[in-house]
């Protein structure tokens, strides 16, 4: 089941898989020192410890607009039950390095943008599979760079109230919330027309 806590989850998850991109670079020490709260999961105009490098800040949502208004869900193990769609989420976080020293910031920079073209996919967290909400999300999660337009990326820094810094979009979809209401037993008529997607009484 995908809790509410899948929104905290995912962003652990993508925090731990950039610090092990970070970590397992050749040739390359980026000075974590095995610490993974070296990236924060801060604003990246919060007042961070010194010894942070980098921030991941989920910084805006949007519902999916392709799994938005789906039907109701049948249950796998009782053939009467249906379940209430999941929420689907698009998170968009925003990655900033944040060094004393820019040549540092490049270099954690391009590695990032490495990573996420070589993990474009998230099938777990933390060890486990993500599941599929009942057949109305996929058991994979789409992982990407997500550039910032000028007019955005000002208004973001703007809000911000700090100078523009170097930093990437990351955008991760679709992230679906389960429904905490109980699955419902409908009757056969509304069934059949609910499979069908169809609205009202069959004859």
């Amino acid at each position: 089941m995908s809790d509410f806590s899948i929104v905290h989850d995912v962003g652990l998850e993508l925090r731990r898989g950039i610090f092990e991109a970070l970590s397992s670079t050749p040739d390359t020490d980026f000075g974590l020192a095995g610490n993974i709260e070296r990236i924060s999961l801060q604003s990246p105009a919060a007042d961070l410890d010194d010894e942070t490098l980098a921030t991941l800040y989920l910084y805006r949502f949007g519902i999916s607009p392709f799994l938005r208004n789906q039907h109701p869900l049948p249950d796998a193990e009782d053939p009467g039950a249906f379940h209430h769609p999941p929420l689907p989420l698009q998170l968009h976080f925003l990655f900033t390095p944040v060094s004393k020293e820019e040549t540092t910031n490049l270099l954690l920079f391009g590695r990032v943008l490495q990573h996420l073209h070589d993990s474009a996919t998230m099938s777990s967290i933390n060890g486990e599979p993500l599941d599929d909400s009942h057949s109305g999300a996929s058991p994979a999660l789409r992982v990407s760079p997500e550039p910032l337009e000028p007019e955005a990326l000002y208004g973001l820094w703007t809000a911000f109230t700090t100078p523009v810094r170097l930093g990437t979009g990351i955008r991760v979809e679709t992230v679906a919330i389960d429904s905490a209401l109980p699955a419902e037993h409908l009757a056969r008529t509304r069934t059949m027309a609910t499979a069908l997607g169809l609205s009202g009484r069959q004859p």
